[in-house]
């Protein structure tokens, strides 16, 4: 382990569990704030912030440069240590189409990690600009969406907030990205607490059930209808509660021709109907509307 005083970036090694638990402490030992951070200020000595790029409830992420390297990344940072249990699952998952993890560690009261930075936009800001999908598309990205499912699965791992702003398009090829909320499968979860986005959770999770493989592929089927109709799949598009949102779930969908023998099983009330895998979601979605 490498001690404090020479702390370095992370790189994903085969015992990640290790990662994270040096400190590093910036001039002055003082707590730097996430969101305040200038241009040129340096994390780990290597990576130098440009410009904060996004925010959300999980921390702060900049558009950076590497100096070792001269490319470009992002770096995340957060105060609330959120990043200590989704770090160790990520490092191991190596794929063309999970958001690649470059280092990880602590400094000046700051998790942070650092991704590879994609050039592209998610699905969602896709769908703002360019409207509803056609259903050939729906089907290219929704394979690749659970075929990447899938992967994470296999690996022990559940996502927990898979959703339209969480994947990136980039050139044609999909990367799921924002793994704050991963978990592995089996792992023991809080009760009655909501982890996600209700929009796009079963109603089983909605319930305070704990999360499952099946819950990626439920928010993943959501996310696909929203991107071949441009809204979510229920009869209203912003329910006021929990409730609300279950109720309008019971109405019949919108019928999106083709896809719609693939939605009504993705999205049936009856979780018993719904695919029993992420691959079994990605071959019926590619055969679909297929004579």
């Amino acid at each position: 382990m490498t001690s404090p005083a020479k702390t370095r970036a992370h790189s994903p090694s085969p015992d990640p569990l290790l990662a994270g638990s040096t400190t590093t402490r910036c001039q002055g030992q003082q707590r730097l704030l996430p969101g305040a951070l200038p241009a040129g200020h340096l994390i780990a000595g290597r990576f130098s912030l440009e410009a904060s790029v996004g925010r959300g409830g999980q921390g702060v992420v900049y558009r950076a440069l590497d100096l070792q390297t001269h490319q470009p990344c992002a770096v995340k940072l957060s105060r609330r240590r959120r990043y200590r249990r989704a770090t160790p699952l990520l490092a191991k998952l190596h794929h063309p189409r999970v958001q690649e993890l470059l280092g990880w560690g602590s400094e000046g009261g700051l998790d942070y990690l650092v991704f590879r930075l994609y050039s592209g936009s998610d699905l969602q800001a896709l769908v703002k600009s360019a409207g509803p999908l056609e259903a050939g598309r729906v089907r290219a990205l929704g394979a690749q969406l659970f075929t990447t499912l899938s992967h994470l699965h296999k690996g022990g791992v559940i996502h927990r907030d898979v959703k339209p702003s969480n994947v990136m398009l980039a050139g044609r090829r999909l990367v799921l990205i924002d793994f704050d909320l991963a978990t592995r499968i089996g792992e023991i979860q809080p009760r009655g607490r909501l982890i996600g986005t209700p929009l796009y959770m079963s109603n089983e999770l909605l319930s305070g059930r704990a999360a499952g493989p099946a819950d990626d592929i439920f928010a993943g089927a959501v996310s696909l209808f929203e991107l071949a109709r441009g809204t979510l799949p229920t009869a209203t598009s912003a329910p006021k509660n929990i409730e609300e949102l279950r109720a309008a779930r019971r109405a019949p969908l919108e019928s999106l021709g083709a896809l719609d023998g693939f939605f009504k099983r993705a999205l049936s009330p009856d979780p018993h109907q719904r695919f029993d895998s992420a691959l079994a979601a990605a071959v019926a979605l590619t055969r679909s509307g297929v004579a």
